[in-house]
């Protein structure tokens, strides 16, 4: 799947639309309908996945900032409370 980041972004576009040409060669309107909207389908829940895991991963940062921060001012206390002694 790593390979789909290479192909410019005009050839991926042109054999997205030469799939689509072969995939409704010799359905009906009805069919083509029915497996248009499978695909919208599957790509909506590609999108939603991957959302997910973007939101997660940023939230993960986030708490691993603030975890940092949190431990960096408590040895920061620590060091006053040795000096203030």
């Amino acid at each position: 799947m790593k390979n789909f980041n290479c192909i410019p972004p005009s050839n991926f576009a042109l054999i997205a639309a030469f799939l689509g040409v072969i995939l409704t060669e010799g359905l009906d309107l009805n069919e083509q309908n029915a497996i248009g909207n499978f695909i919208l389908s599957v790509g909506q829940t590609i999108l939603t996945k991957a959302s997910q895991a973007e939101g997660q991963k940023e939230h993960n940062i986030n708490n691993t900032e603030v975890g940092r921060t949190l431990d960096d001012l408590g040895r920061q206390i620590e060091k006053l409370k040795r000096q203030l002694e």
